[in-house]
């Protein structure tokens, strides 16, 4: 005998399938059983016997099915008794319902969830358990249901005998008959009040958070407006402050703000493909060494907190040139103290300093070079006064020598605050041709001629484009050195085209310069060691290089140390 099988569906499918085989075989074996009329009694006693065993097949076949059925029912059996524990021990509410949902079981989770007795929820309809506000839904569900195979997370409101209502969670499912037909209704039944009284809770935290959320939106939007709004105002008032003002972060210690006048000034010193760290951070000093990183105003004002006001500092731009910045810088600092950023402000003074460098220059140059004919005039009307004056060829001859300086001096001043415009870029200087031979035969006339001779070199029709009364005051400079440095000897005067200059040379044959002076024959007041004895202050070859520079040319000073000094002035020339 086989082992009771676990599935009751599975065990009544296989004794039928084996009771059909006996069947089949039985009759295959009948059929083989032919019998004519004159069969003898051989025949008949095989027939005979076939059909005995057929017969004792099919009563094994009927004892085998008779048995499966038996262990069929008791599988039912067992199956109704866990059918019954599972819906009785369940630990949701379980309700079976006929098609018209009246109630037929109810299990123990069910007694307790509604707060009724089975005997008083048994027979009554489902409609009878629910809230009078749920029951026209319900019917109309109901009446879809044979359209339906489940309904899933129904939400239904039931009453408690002690009058509370209570939110629930129904899944429906059908059973069907064999023509389809619903038989009757499972209903699985979850109390979700506290889980609904939940989600209410987070609907009604979640509506209350929107709310404050708008709210502090709109405060926010607000106060990012009058941030905005505040942060346009400072930079328009950056963008309008006359200067250009900068801040750098302390951490990266970049440039990280630069107003409208920073680039600005940026483009007109350094190009528009410069940056603003390129000069912001940057400075020569005026020996012409860099100035280090960690000294700049900013970066000093980042680093130690230092204030610094109106220290000046050079740059160099982009053709070479040099100019003059004026810086101040502070640091910035949070509510705590700490260093977070700097500012700095940045003024290009160049034109400022151009203008008070040429004021002192002008004052300077005027003491310089008004002293000669103010002394050549105190000394006219001193022997005018000690009795010259009575004596008319001598009166004539000394008012002719004070009218000569009167006319000197006023060239003189005229020149010297010519010069002064147009260093400080008032004025430019009005040019004309100029004939170089008679420029240099003025220049050649008032050279003293008792202590030097001064031969002319100049092909006839060399002209020069300058100013007249600065390029003699350049020459007659360039002149008077070489007669306080070279006495007693001949000097050169000379003339040539050279590639689109005229070089105005006045060659002497005195000592030379030393090696070691060489560089700075043009500064303002120096007087080389070995002419010390020298009459003069140190400003002529300063006051000629001021003139080259105002008159678009250059100076140039060629010298050995035994060879005499060449010095040349190149001006434009006129065939150019």
């Amino acid at each position: 005998m086989s082992a009771p099988r676990s599935n009751p569906h599975t065990l009544l499918g296989e004794g039928l399938r084996s009771f059909a085989v006996a069947l089949e075989e039985i009759s295959e074996k009948l059929g083989e059983v032919e019998l004519g009329r004159d069969a003898d009694e051989k025949e008949l006693a095989r027939a005979t016997g076939e059909l005995r065993e057929a017969s004792t097949r099919l009563e094994g076949a009927q004892h085998e099915l008779g048995r499966e059925m038996e262990e069929l029912r008791e599988l039912l059996d067992a199956e109704r008794v866990r059918y019954r524990d599972l819906f009785e021990w369940a630990p949701d509410a379980y309700l079976v319902t006929d098609p018209s949902a009246k109630i037929l079981e109810a299990n123990r989770a069910a007694e307790q969830l509604l707060d009724r007795a089975r005997s008083l929820i048994v027979g009554k309809p489902v409609t009878t358990l629910l809230a009078q506000s749920e029951r026209r839904a319900f019917r109309l569900m109901l009446a879809r249901l044979p359209s339906l195979d489940m309904i899933s997370d129904w939400e239904l409101e039931v009453c408690r005998r002690d009058r509370s209502v209570l939110t629930t969670a129904v899944t429906v499912s059908c059973m069907r008959d064999r023509n389809g037909e619903i038989a009757s209704l499972r209903w699985l039944i979850r109390d979700v009040t506290e889980r609904k009284r939940i989600e209410e809770g987070v609907v009604a935290a979640n509506v209350e958070l929107e709310r404050r959320v708008r709210e502090r939106t709109a405060a926010l939007e607000a106060a990012h407006r009058e941030t905005d709004e505040t942060l346009a105002r400072l930079e328009a008032v950056l963008d309008q402050i006359p200067a250009a003002i900068v801040i750098a972060d302390a951490d990266s210690e970049r440039i990280v703000v630069a107003n409208e006048h920073a680039e600005r000034l940026l483009r007109a010193i350094a190009g528009d493909d410069a940056t603003v760290e390129s000069w912001v951070t940057l400075g020569i000093r005026t020996d012409g060494t860099k100035v280090e990183w960690g000294d700049r105003p900013v970066i000093r004002a980042l680093r130690s907190g230092d204030v610094v006001s109106g220290e000046q500092t050079e740059f160099e731009r982009g053709d070479g040139s040099r100019g003059m910045l004026e810086v101040s810088a502070a640091p910035v600092l949070n509510s705590d103290g700490k260093i977070v950023a700097a500012v700095a402000a940045y003024w290009d003074v160049t034109d400022r300093e151009r203008r008070a460098r040429a004021e002192r220059e002008f004052v300077t140059n005027a003491a310089h070079e008004l002293r000669t004919p103010l002394a050549a005039l105190a000394s006219a009307v001193e022997v005018l006064q000690a009795g010259a004056k009575d004596k008319p060829h001598d009166r004539d001859r000394f008012l002719s020598h004070v009218e000569q300086q009167c006319n000197r001096l006023q060239r003189l001043v005229r020149s010297l605050l010519l010069l002064a415009r147009a260093q400080t870029r008032q004025e430019r200087a009005e040019t004309e041709v100029l004939d170089v031979r008679w420029l240099l035969d003025e220049i050649a006339a008032s050279a003293p001629s008792d202590r030097v001779h001064v031969e002319l070199r100049c092909p006839p029709g060399t002209g020069v484009v300058a100013n007249r009364d600065l390029a003699e005051q350049a020459l007659s400079n360039l002149v008077s050195n070489a007669v306080k440095y070279a006495p007693d000897g001949e000097i050169v005067l000379a003339g040539t085209e050279e590639n689109g200059y005229v070089a105005l040379e006045v060659i002497d044959a005195g000592p030379g310069i030393p090696a070691d002076e060489r560089e700075r024959v043009l500064d303002r007041f120096y007087r080389g060691h070995e002419n010390g004895e020298a009459d003069g202050f140190g400003l002529g070859l300063s006051i000629a290089s001021q003139v080259a520079e105002a008159l678009n040319g250059k100076l140039e000073i060629d010298t050995g140390e035994a060879a005499g000094t060449r010095a040349r002035l190149l001006l434009p020339s006129a065939d150019a």
